[in-house]
């Protein structure tokens, strides 16, 4: 990576992956233009959509929608005018009356917010996908949001006065409060710098946290950022968001908790499940180098946790080995993803749960009414919404399911499953015909496509497929 102009410069990565089979995060929908609803009953922010609808006969955007149903599992997003940022939040449960996905499941246990890194191009609330459908599948409502200078977020000035900065947080998390939801917060880097700042002057306000991978939040880390990990490239060639990276170094040069000025918040409310997460082979963290890019090649030197105990003393610091900076996707030695291990444990579950009450949400899914499905259905899921509209109408199928008959909510879905297959049957019968129409296409995906059979629908090529469409698009 670039040398930026902050001391969180080096967060972003591509995607932040939960890696562990038994942790793996299912598809869901595709983003859609969103209203912001809290409960039923309350009045909803101005926000504005950031996706087009899907076009049903469309290959590319019918192919673009499975695609985003891919990548974002059960998230959606919108852009809050009123908080001038990208939300992403998990739409599970059944939406409003108008149907509208609900930002906050009503079901839901409680409330995780994300809070990303800095200094990237690639630092945005996007980055916490994997991990918010994650916590979705165990049964709570997960939402990040883009910061200042990052992503869609907020460009204005004032950002750069941490009080603005904060107040403008604590709004944030007052909107989900309304959901009568306890909050907890998790981040990584620049997020847990973030999240103690906020914990301090709000000590009251969270359930609890996971600050995962704090950095330069005294005098010996900064002088070892600035002297060694700002000349290491340990995350690879990733683009620099200069406005970003000053953004974050000059508020967070201001902030109080790593100064000591405020009271300890885990005194304060000593109920709090506060955890702070740390590799023992923090790039941020004095350690012998030698290895690519001076990166280090032993343990640190200095231990994190003895500064984090003095500050934060009900505080669970662990400091975990053989990991650096970016952990996202290293298992314990109990074979726990270390990041849904630290989330889970700030929610107040138990890891060695993890199949247990994820088997028991699925459950709980599934007991749906049929025309609950049905509305669940058309909030999520955009190709779902495009076919509807064609075959009923716009909006009719949820009011179709409003009528609460199962009968009528099974037959629209079996109706459904049939006119999906034929549409991606007619896809996949084009791609097959790729060596008369797309040669460049045929000679990349020879061995693929020669066996393909025509009456054995595959969907691998899928996206290949789009990419290609797009490419000539383009």
């Amino acid at each position: 990576m670039k040398r930026l102009n902050s001391n969180w410069a080096l967060l972003a990565v591509n995607l932040l992956v939960i890696s562990a089979p038994s942790l793996s995060w299912a598809s869901g929908p595709s983003c859609q233009q969103v209203l912001l609803e809290i409960t039923a009953t309350e009045q909803n922010p101005k926000l504005q959509s950031a996706e087009n609808k899907t076009d049903w006969n469309s290959d590319k955007s019918f192919l673009e929608a499975l695609q985003k149903k891919e990548s974002m599992g059960q998230v959606q997003s919108f852009f809050s005018e009123e908080f001038q940022t990208q939300f992403y939040y998990t739409a599970t449960g059944i939406p409003d009356h108008k149907g509208q996905p609900r930002m906050i499941d009503p079901d839901s246990k409680a409330v995780v917010l994300f809070i990303h890194g800095s200094g990237t191009m690639k630092s945005s609330g996007r980055n916490f996908i994997p991990n918010m459908n994650t916590v979705a599948k165990l049964g709570y409502t997960g939402i990040s949001i883009d910061l200042p200078f990052h992503g869609n977020g907020p460009r204005d000035e004032a950002f750069n006065n941490p009080d603005y900065f904060m107040k403008w947080l604590r709004n944030i998390v007052r909107n989900i409060e309304k959901s009568g939801k306890p909050v907890i917060m998790a981040g990584h880097s620049f997020g847990p710098d973030v999240i103690l700042e906020f914990d301090t002057r709000y000590p009251k306000v969270l359930a609890g946290y996971a600050a995962l991978s704090p950095a330069s939040f005294n005098k010996e880390l900064d002088k070892w950022y600035q002297n060694y990990t700002s000349k290491m490239n340990f995350g690879g060639d990733v683009a620099e968001n200069e406005a970003g990276g000053i953004w974050a170094g000059a508020v967070s040069s201001k902030f109080l908790w790593h100064k000591s000025k405020l009271a300890d918040p885990t005194v304060i409310n000593p109920n709090k499940r506060a955890r702070i997460l740390s590799g023992n082979r923090e790039e941020y963290v004095p350690a012998p180098l030698g290895g690519p890019g001076n990166t280090p090649i032993g343990e640190n030197t200095y231990d994190v946790s003895v500064p984090l105990r003095k500050m934060f003393k009900n505080a669970v610091i662990t400091v975990e080995p053989g990991i650096g900076h970016y952990l996202f996707d290293h298992i314990d030695s109990d074979g726990y993803n270390v990041v849904t291990r630290e989330v889970m444990l700030a929610l107040g579950e138990n890891p060695a749960d993890y199949k247990k009450i994820t088997e028991e949400i699925r459950i709980r899914d599934n007991n749906h009414t049929a025309a609950e499905a049905l509305k669940i259905k058309y909030a999520q899921d955009s190709q779902f919404r495009a076919w509807a509209t064609i075959r009923f109408g716009e909006n009719q199928v949820f009011k179709l399911a409003s009528r609460q008959n199962d009968a009528l909510a099974k037959k629209i879905m079996d109706e459904y499953i049939i006119a999906l297959k034929m549409r991606e049957e007619s896809i996949f019968l084009k791609i097959l015909s790729a060596k008369e129409t797309e040669p460049e296409f045929y000679a990349k995906y020879k061995d693929f496509l020669d066996k393909a059979n025509p009456k054995r629908f595959d969907s691998a090529l899928f996206i290949p497929y789009l990419n290609m469409v797009l490419n000539k698009l383009n």
